[in-house]
């Protein structure tokens, strides 16, 4: 068994990655203090950040003890495996999480995230910022997907970059750390391509950049050391830039895959202007059909001093979240906040307040996030779609113990972060 004990200060935040001789789990702890003591560990310090490493089996049991120092509260660590839906919590100030016997596949990055609660001086999101998979990661130049040469253009020049997308997956590394595995036009599969596989994104960096979209029985030959990777496990570990753009990309891969065929008559649909418009190949009505987006709220009731969080009861035991759902046709973004928190808590809200947006495409939705009063005297009421609904106060968001927030990529967080800071 492998452990570490660290008396930190500040906000520590612990990932795992696969490497080739079992798994990395880095520990960042920002702040005054960090210290730790393992054999075999690999601990640096850059910037007052300090990066610890710690080797495991790829079959292995993991303790981690984290204790306090002054003040500051015992950390609260959440364990997830999204491959095979393990779990485990820190309670006190200790978490027992046995991965064994299921073998984690070395595709595979699980991760051990979030330190909660939400202590320290540092702060884990800055709320003037863009939420994760959102801001202007991309130049998307929609004027030149109306050239159509463009596939010739992107061909011709050597800076082109591919993203190669198979199914719902793209091709990345994952080692030393997640990142896009990039081709250029010197790639088979790129030479080969029928145009109806490219779709344009962009200028990522400076660079053109394509997407590249394989048949199911296309052969591929990909670079050593890369393979292919669904976004959602890795997302928290990419860089915000390189999240944001196999964002865009699945989405528009998702939608193409579902719209290959024209909904009002049948037709087969061909894809134009570089892959952002599909449209009909049926010459008397040639429809037109452009990305899909569902819209959905996603909104954190208060009564000014507590939080209304509700769980559902597919979720890890003890995680709460923000209440959500998706916008109806007919009505306005407010009327939705009104309805849903109404629908799934029973709670009744005044004055919603707009916050911020994100691209969340698992598979296509746009979370608009409020904040909103909860009127006097409201009572829970939950319905079919929670398990529970509950109000929790700012110290019982920040103690140890239930509720378990969302990632901290989350736009649900960063409703949550915001309130409590309000309470400082």
């Amino acid at each position: 068994m492998s452990c570490f004990t660290a008396p930190v200060m500040g906000s520590l935040k612990v990932k795992t990655g696969p490497q080739p001789n079992g798994n990395v789990i880095l520990a960042h702890a920002v702040g005054t203090a960090f210290f730790c003591s393992l054999k075999g560990t690999d601990f640096s310090e850059v910037g007052g950040v300090g990066l610890l490493t710690i080797r495991l089996p790829w079959t292995s049991s993991l303790f981690v003890e984290c204790k306090r120092r002054g003040t500051i509260p015992s950390a609260q660590i959440s364990f997830e495996h999204a491959v095979s839906g393990l779990h485990g919590t820190v309670r006190g100030n200790s978490l027992g999480a046995s991965v064994s016997p299921v073998r984690l596949r070395r595709s595979f990055a699980c991760r051990l995230v979030e330190w909660l609660p939400f202590v320290g001086t540092a702060a884990l999101m800055e709320t003037g910022r863009p939420n994760f998979f959102a801001g202007p990661y991309a130049d998307r130049r929609a004027d030149v997907r109306e050239e159509a040469d463009w596939p010739a253009s992107a061909r011709s020049d050597p800076d082109t970059l591919y993203i190669v997308a198979r199914d719902t997956t793209h091709l990345m590394y994952l080692a030393p750390q997640p990142r896009i595995a990039f081709v250029t036009g010197e790639s088979p599969a790129v030479r080969g391509a029928d145009p109806q596989q490219l779709v344009l994104l962009g200028w990522f960096k400076g660079a053109r950049c394509v997407l590249l979209e394989l048949r199911p029985d296309q052969p591929f030959e990909a670079p050593v050391g890369a393979s292919f990777e669904e976004l959602r496990p890795l997302s928290p570990l990419l860089s915000a830039e390189s999240a944001g753009l196999l964002a865009y990309a699945r989405a528009l891969t998702i939608w193409r895959q579902r719209q290959q065929f024209c909904g009002v008559c049948g037709y087969r649909a061909v894809a134009e202007r570089a892959g952002h418009v599909i449209r009909c190949t049926n010459p008397a009505t040639a429809h037109e059909f452009f990305p899909r987006i569902d819209p959905a709220i996603i909104v954190l009731v208060t009564d000014g001093e507590r939080a209304l969080l509700g769980r559902q009861a597919s979720w890890p035991p003890g995680r709460y979240s923000t209440i959500a759902g998706f916008v109806e046709p007919g009505e306005s973004l407010e009327d939705a906040v009104s309805r849903e928190v109404l629908e799934e808590t029973g709670v009744t809200v005044e004055r919603p307040r707009y916050d911020s947006s994100q691209p969340w495409p698992f598979p296509s939705s746009l979370m608009i996030g409020f904040q909103a009063q909860a009127a006097a005297n409201s009572q829970i009421r939950t319905g079919n779609e929670l398990e529970d609904a509950r109000w929790f106060t700012r110290e019982e968001i920040r103690s140890v113990g239930i509720p378990h927030v969302p990632p901290s990529h989350s736009i649900s967080y960063r409703l949550i972060f915001t309130w409590l800071e309000s309470g400082r």
